[in-house]
C-alpha cells in the first residue's frame, strides 16, 4: 500500500511539471520584455512610438511588452521617435529524441536598435503529451511534430515476417488442398 502511494505521488509530481506551450512562451516573453526595457532605460530611451515587425502574430509577446513598458514607465507616444522591435524567431519546434520522447525548443529572438535579444527554453516531452501542451488557439504555439523514427525491427524485420507469414499460409493452403 505504501509503495502504491509513493508511486502515485511520484506520477502526479511528474505530470504537474509538464508546462504547456502558452505558459512557456508567456514566461519567455516576459523575460525578453524586461531585457528590452532595461536596455532602453540604460540608453535613456523613455518615450517612443513602438513598431513591432514580425512574420508571426505575436499577441502574447506584444501584450507582455506593453505591460512591462507600462510598469517601467516607458511611454509609447504617437509621433515620438520610432522604436522598431523586429521579431526574428517566435514559437516552438520539436525534434526526435528517443523512442516516444521529443526535444521541445521554444524560442523568442528579437532585434532592437542594433542589439539582439534571445530567450530559449529546451526540455524533453513525451510524444503523447503534444495534445495537452498545444491546447491553445495560437498557431505559433503549435509546432510540426516529426514522425517517429522506425527501429530496425519496424524497418526491415517486420516486413520480412509479414511477407514470410503470407507465403507460408499460401503454401500451406495449396499443399493441404492437393
Amino acid at each position: 500500500m505504501i509503495y502504491l502511494i509513493i508511486f502515485l505521488s511520484f506520477f502526479v509530481t511528474l505530470k504537474s511539471e509538464l508546462r504547456d506551450n502558452y505558459f512557456i512562451i508567456d514566461s519567455l516573453s516576459k523575460s525578453q520584455s524586461l531585457n528590452i526595457s532595461n536596455f532602453l532605460k540604460s540608453n535613456n530611451v523613455n518615450e517612443f512610438e513602438l513598431f513591432i515587425t514580425s512574420p508571426y502574430n505575436p499577441i502574447i509577446f506584444k501584450a507582455n511588452l506593453n505591460q512591462v513598458f507600462d510598469d517601467n514607465k516607458l511611454l509609447n507616444v504617437q509621433g515620438a521617435d520610432s522604436l522598431k522591435v523586429e521579431l526574428i524567431k517566435y514559437g516552438v519546434e520539436y525534434h526526435n529524441y528517443q523512442n516516444d520522447s521529443l526535444i521541445r525548443t521554444m524560442t523568442i529572438k528579437s532585434f532592437v536598435r542594433n542589439k539582439s535579444f534571445e530567450d530559449i527554453k529546451i526540455d524533453y516531452i513525451n510524444r503523447n503529451d503534444i495534445s495537452i501542451i498545444e491546447n491553445t488557439p495560437y498557431s505559433e504555439l503549435k509546432g510540426i511534430v516529426p514522425k517517429k523514427e522506425l527501429s530496425i525491427w519496424e524497418k526491415v524485420l517486420e516486413p520480412f515476417v509479414i511477407i514470410g507469414s503470407v507465403l507460408v499460409t499460401v503454401l500451406l493452403l495449396f499443399t493441404v488442398r492437393s
